[in-house]
């Protein structure tokens, strides 16, 4: 099983990956800064589970398609995704600030560390390691609040924890695409 690299990718602040655990609608990647695709609404909802582990299930837009589909595109790749997600500590006897999941069949367990959360304005920044070394960041809002201007504080957090390059994975209407199920 993949052990969390200890404050390796930490920062200074602790946030409870609760913040994002707790939250019962669908959470929306409005950017990340790595892998320009055409693929958009990649998005979260909680299946099940409790303590530090759950089951969420894991959609994506593809790009020309009108729903969102169970129907494999290829073996390893699937719209839909249900993944196991284990809460962890990347900083010893802290509370679990980070989580083990899969993006989708195929995919590597990758630990990803909450680096700033902005509750009240329901704002999120989950930060891994890529295959190179570099930092990879996604900016995580829930349906209520993916819509809104994106809070001052919450993208100075990201052109920090992250880089300016903002590839946005999230357009008006995601909420409306349909799923699929065959």
């Amino acid at each position: 099983w993949l052990q969390p690299a200890r404050s390796q990718i930490s920062a200074k602040k602790i946030h409870p990956i609760s913040d994002l655990t707790n939250i019962k609608e669908r959470l929306y990647i409005k950017w990340r800064n790595y892998n320009n695709t055409e693929n958009r609404c990649y998005s979260a909802t909680k299946k099940s589970g409790h303590g530090k582990n759950f089951v969420y299930t894991l959609r994506l837009w593809q790009f020309g398609w009108e729903h969102l589909s169970v129907q494999a595109i290829s073996p390893h790749h699937r719209t839909l995704y249900d993944t196991n997600l284990t809460t962890v500590s990347t900083v010893d006897g802290q509370e679990d600030n980070a989580a083990l999941y899969r993006f989708g069949p195929g995919y590597p367990v990758v630990l990803r560390e909450l680096v700033f959360a902005n509750v009240k304005k329901n704002c999120f920044i989950l930060r891994e390691e890529l295959e190179d070394k570099k930092m990879g960041c996604q900016l995580v809002r829930p349906e209520s609040a993916i819509d809104r201007r994106v809070p001052e504080n919450c993208v100075k957090a990201y052109d920090k924890y992250c880089s300016v390059e903002k590839y946005e994975l999230y357009e008006e209407g995601c909420e409306d695409i349909p799923d699929i199920v065959r």
